[in-house]
C-alpha cells in the first residue's frame, strides 16, 4: 500500500533471511529475496539499519561478501545503536572470522538489548561453544531450555556442546 515506506522491506529481508536461515526456503530462492528487498528499503531509506543489518546477514551467510557484511553491520550499528539484531548479526560475523571476544562482547549487548530473545540468548550459548567456552555454553543453554523446553534450536546447539565434551 506504500511503496515509498521502507520499513515493511526491511522486515520482509529479514523474513527471507529466516526462512533460509531455517532451510524452510532453499538458500537460493531465500537469500537473493531478502537482498533484494533489503536493496529496496535501502533504496527508500539509506539510513535503515534494519536493511543493512538484514542485507549484512545475506552478505555473509549466502554472498560470503565478508568486508560487504562487517561494513553492513557497522554501519546499521551506527545508525542505530540499540537495534539487537545488528549487534546479534555483528557478532556472527565476528566469530566467524575468529575474534570470539569481540564477538562474545557484541552479542551480550545484543541480548542486554533485548534480554527475552531467545533467539539472541540461544546465540549467546553458541558463540560461547565456538569460543571453545563449552561450560559456559552449556549454562547458556540450559537458562535458554528453562525459558522454552520445546525450543528446538537450544536443544541443538546443547547436543553439540555435550557431545564437546563427551557428555
Amino acid at each position: 500500500k506504500e511503496p515509498g515506506y521502507a520499513p515493511p522491506y526491511a522486515r520482509m529481508a529479514r523474513a527471507y533471511g529466516v526462512l533460509g536461515n531455517f532451510n524452510s526456503l532453499p538458500p537460493d530462492e531465500a537469500y537473493p529475496k531478502q537482498k533484494e528487498a533489503a536493496q529496496r528499503a535501502l533504496e527508500i531509506d539509506e539510513r535503515s539499519g534494519e536493511a543493512r543489518t538484514a542485507l549484512g546477514w545475506t552478505m555473509l551467510f549466502y554472498d560470503r561478501d565478508w568486508n560487504g557484511a562487517k561494513e553492513q553491520f557497522e554501519k546499521a550499528i551506527a545508525l542505530n545503536p540499540s537495534f539487537p539484531a545488528a549487534h546479534q548479526g555483528y557478532a556472527t560475523y565476528l566469530i566467524a572470522m575468529g575474534d570470539f571476544d569481540r564477538g562474545i562482547s557484541e552479542i551480550l549487548k545484543a541480548q542486554q538489548l533485548d534480554p527475552v530473545n531467545l533467539n539472541i540468548k540461544g546465540d549467546v550459548g553458541w558463540d560461547l561453544y565456538f569460543a571453545r567456552r563449552t561450560d559456559e555454553s552449556i549454562a547458556r543453554l540450559k537458562q535458554v531450555l528453562e525459558m522454552d523446553p520445546n525450543f528446538s534450536i537450544a536443544h541443538f546447539f546443547l547436543a553439540l556442546a555435550y557431545q564437546e565434551k563427551g557428555m
